[in-house]
C-alpha cells in the first residue's frame, strides 16, 4: 500500500512538473549513495580519482549565496543536463579561507601581488549541501552532489565570481556519496550523511605529497521538521581524527572560517603573473571537539558495531554530536 501510494504521488508531482503526464519523477533515482568508507592511503587515492565526476559544482557570480526556496536547476550542470528531478535548495554547511604567509607573498609576481593578497584577503569560500524534500511526505534529506559559492567579508548577500586559483582547489572537493546501510528501500531518513572527500597538496620541503582527508555532514530535523540542522566533521592527520567542527557563522576574516588554509602559489597562467594552482603548508579547523581514530574504535567495540568506523558512520556521527563517545 505505501509503495503504491508514493508512486501515485510521484506520478502527480511529474504530471504539474512536467508537459507529458506520463512521465514521473523517480527521485530517488539520481542519487548515489556508499555503504563503506575507503580509509587506507590506495583506497582514498583510487576513490578520489574515480569520483572526479562528482565534484563540487561552483556558482556564478550574482546569485543568491544561499536558496531556501526549492528549485529545479541550481547550477550550470543542472541547466545543461535538462533532465527532470526534484527541487533542491541550497543551505551553507562549512566556510574555506585561503591566505598566504608574509614569507611567501615576497615571492609573488610584483604586477599582481597586490590583486593576489587583496583577494584573498576578502574573499571566502562556502561549501553548500543539495537539500530535497521528499514527495511524499515532505522530509528533507541530502542529494550527494555538493555546491560552493564564493563572496566578500564585506559583503555575503551575492556572490562573486571564482579566481582560477580558487576554483581548482575547491574542486578537489568530491563527493562519495550518501552514507547508508539500506541497499534496497531508500528514503529520507537514511540519506541525511553527506560523504565527501577532499585532496591537500600539501607542501613539504620544496615537493609537495597529496593528503586525502574526509568531511562529514549529518542532517538532523529541527523541532519543526521544516529544516535540518547540519553536524560537520572534517578528518585531519590522514583520517587518524575526526574533527566536530563548530556551528556555521558567516566569518568575518579568514581566520573565522571552518577551514583556514595557508597557501603557496605553485603555478600561474600563460601570462606568468596570475595564479593557477596553491599547495597547503598548513590549514588549521575550528574545532568543538576531536575524536582520536583509536577512541572511535574502543566506542565501536564497546558497542557491538561490527565493522568499526567505515561501517558505522551514522551511529558515530550521532554518538559524537551527542557526546557518548568518552575516553576510557
Amino acid at each position: 500500500m505505501f509503495i503504491l501510494l508514493r508512486l501515485l504521488v510521484i506520478s502527480a508531482v511529474g504530471f504539474v512538473l512536467s508537459t507529458s503526464p506520463t512521465l514521473a519523477i523517480d527521485e530517488f533515482n539520481d542519487v548515489k549513495t556508499i555503504q563503506l568508507l575507503p580509509m587506507t592511503d590506495a583506497e582514498v587515492e583510487f576513490a578520489h580519482s574515480r569520483s572526479r565526476g562528482e565534484t563540487c559544482e561552483l556558482i556564478a557570480a550574482g546569485e543568491l549565496m544561499e536558496t531556501r526556496a526549492f528549485a529545479m536547476n541550481l547550477t550550470d550542470r543542472d541547466r545543461r543536463e535538462n533532465v527532470r528531478r526534484p527541487p533542491s535548495a541550497r543551505h551553507p554547511l562549512f566556510t574555506v579561507g585561503l591566505s598566504i604567509d608574509p614569507l611567501d607573498q615576497a615571492n609573488l609576481p610584483k604586477l599582481s601581488r597586490s590583486r593576489i593578497l587583496d583577494y584573498m584577503e576578502q574573499h571566502f569560500v562556502v561549501l553548500q549541501a543539495r537539500v530535497r524534500q521528499d514527495l511524499l511526505d515532505r522530509k528533507l534529506y541530502f542529494h550527494h552532489r555538493p555546491i560552493a559559492v564564493t563572496t566578500q567579508f564585506a559583503a555575503q548577500r551575492l556572490s562573486v565570481s571564482f579566481e582560477p586559483v580558487i576554483a581548482n582547489s575547491i574542486q578537489d572537493f568530491h563527493s562519495l556519496g550518501l552514507f547508508t546501510s539500506e541497499t534496497r528501500r531508500l528514503k529520507p531518513e537514511n540519506l541525511r550523511t553527506l560523504v565527501l572527500l577532499f585532496k591537500n597538496n600539501l607542501l613539504v620541503g620544496k615537493r609537495t605529497r597529496a593528503q586525502y582527508e574526509y568531511a562529514f555532514i549529518h542532517g538532523i530535523p529541527d523541532k519543526t521538521g521544516k529544516a535540518l540542522e547540519h553536524h560537520v566533521f572534517v578528518t585531519s592527520e590522514s583520517r587518524q581524527k575526526l574533527n566536530y567542527l563548530s556551528d556555521y557563522r558567516p566569518p568575518r576574516r579568514q581566520r573565522d572560517c571552518g577551514i583556514h588554509g595557508s597557501v603557496v602559489i605553485t603555478d600561474y597562467d600563460a601570462t606568468g603573473i596570475f595564479p593557477k594552482t596553491s599547495a597547503t603548508k598548513s590549514y588549521d579547523l575550528n574545532i568543538s571537539r576531536t575524536y582520536p581514530l583509536q577512541e572511535i574504535n574502543q566506542f565501536c567495540e564497546s558497542q557491538n558495531l561490527l565493522g568499526g568506523f567505515p561501517r558505522n558512520l551514522d551511529a558515530i556521527l550521532l554518538a559524537a554530536i551527542e557526546e557518548r563517545i568518552v575516553k576510557k
